[in-house]
């Protein structure tokens, strides 16, 4: 990407996981092996200020010719020098890997849906283990021992505060930790020079899907957005970039910036009520917090003006009456209960149509209880549809009380010939009485 640019010949440096701390030692040892440096970026992410351990031994250059021994002669070198020739000469699949070109390499069919289903649990689960957020002033002296690095080497030195996704920005929002990121890039602004790449735009936005363009899991965005940063960097911005890309950020600006994202992903939430209350939810025995934000979600969620109801033959909604077809429109995979209700899950096409359902309704007796609309598309189902139907996944929550509940939740797709179809149910478990058992005919043609 920089061949021919101003920064090149570039290296790429990174050390996953790495703490500030080793930072220090490693840009020290690539200014002692190289003193022809002249630019070095590093990624600044929140995580890495909230008490990450900062020790580092020092490295000295002898490290690198025992480094080198082990990676070229040891049995474990040569034996997945062994696998990798084999793999190249006979298999050659796209597999996990390591390219040429130094980037981690995420083949055809990498699903990231599941690390985003994850995330809420995740994102509580490592919360639990600290309950506070705190700024680490270890951390900013590893920033200080950098930027001094960088001085005695003669580096120009830039900080880069990576792209995040809509579901980390929420986080943040939930846990009232804004005042917390204005602090961190207000102090380290105030030492560097820092550009951002985490404010709100399209590619943030992105909703999770079985294949995605920009993010391979909700914490790791894609190799065509770090393309796009390095091109930002140079100025040469690609069509379809968003406008505030990048951003470059002072001390003076800092607090507008941090605004701006917190008004930013407060909209989205109003977008994506599902997704906001499926994440208090998650919070378990840290409800304390959450109550008054739970509740003013279920309120936004739950007091929408009534949808409809549901007849023998059809579905009236909005004054239209959607006739109840025999159709195979998609399937229910998951259904759990929750204080704010049942969160149900799936997948849901328009064969005929060829494209996405318009909406996934949810129904109790006479009732139609909630609304949802599909997102993205689910690439392991669409490669067996012979029509090719894009189906998408959907993620709906039904306001009803589990503990009240006298009829089973039925879930039906609104087709684009204003039809309504059943969506396919019937699993053994826990949940299995939430939903009503239906086996709609064949999907066809499948192959």
């Amino acid at each position: 990407m920089l061949d021919g640019s101003r920064f090149a010949p570039a290296y790429n440096a990174s050390v996953p996981a790495v703490s500030l701390g080793m930072n220090v030692a490693y840009l020290d040892l690539y200014g002692r092996i190289a003193p022809s440096i002249e630019n070095a970026f590093v990624e600044i992410y929140l995580y890495n200020f909230l008490g990450q351990g900062q020790t580092a031994d020092p490295m000295p250059a002898w490290h690198l010719l025992r480094d080198v021994f082990s990676l070229t002669f040891s049995g474990n070198a040569v034996i997945d020098s062994l696998a990798t020739v084999a793999h190249n000469r006979f298999d050659r699949r796209s597999v996990y890997e390591v390219r040429p070109g130094g980037y981690f390499f995420y083949p055809a069919g990498h699903d990231p849906s599941g690390t985003f289903s994850a995330f809420p649990a995740g994102m509580w689960d490592i919360f639990r283990r600290t309950r506070t957020l705190t700024l680490s002033d270890a951390a900013f002296a590893s920033v200080d021992q950098i930027i001094e690095t960088a001085k005695r080497r003669n580096i120009a030195l830039t900080f880069l505060a990576t792209p995040n996704h809509a579901y980390f920005d929420y986080y943040i929002d939930t846990v009232d930790a804004w005042g917390l990121v204005e602090e961190w890039l207000t102090r380290l602004t105030a030492k560097a020079d820092v550009y951002s790449f985490a404010q709100a735009n399209a590619w943030s936005k992105e909703p999770p899907a079985s294949r995605m363009a920009y993010w391979n899991d909700p914490i790791h965005f894609s190799l065509e957005v770090g393309k796009a940063m390095q091109l930002a960097l140079l100025g040469r911005a690609e069509p379809g970039t968003p406008p505030n890309f990048m951003v470059r950020l002072t001390p003076d600006n800092v607090k507008e910036h941090v605004a701006q994202r917190r008004e930013a992903i407060r909209a989205w939430t109003k977008r994506n009520l599902p997704f906001a209350l499926t994440f208090e939810n998650a919070r378990g025995d840290l409800a304390g917090g959450g109550a008054a934000r739970i509740a003013e979600l279920r309120a936004a969620y739950f007091t929408i003006a009534e949808i409809g109801t549901a007849e023998a033959d059809g579905l009236l909604i909005e004054s239209t009456h959607h006739p109840i077809v025999s159709r195979f429109a998609g399937a229910i995979e998951s259904a759990s209960p929750g204080p704010v209700g049942i969160t149900v899950t799936g997948w849901a096409a328009d064969q005929a149509a060829n494209k996405p359902v318009q909406a996934i309704v949810a129904t109790v007796g006479n009732r139609i209880v909630a609304r949802s609309e599909p997102v993205g598309r689910r690439v392991d189902i669409e490669q067996n549809i012979a029509s090719g139907a894009f189906p998408s996944s959907f993620t709906l929550i039904a306001p009803v009380d589990v503990t009240q509940q006298r009829e089973p939740l039925k879930l039906y797709a609104l087709m684009a010939d204003g039809t309504a179809a059943q969506l396919a149910s019937g699993w053994s478990g826990p949940t299995s009485g939430l939903v009503a058992d239906h086996k709609p005919p064949a999907l066809a043609p499948y192959r």
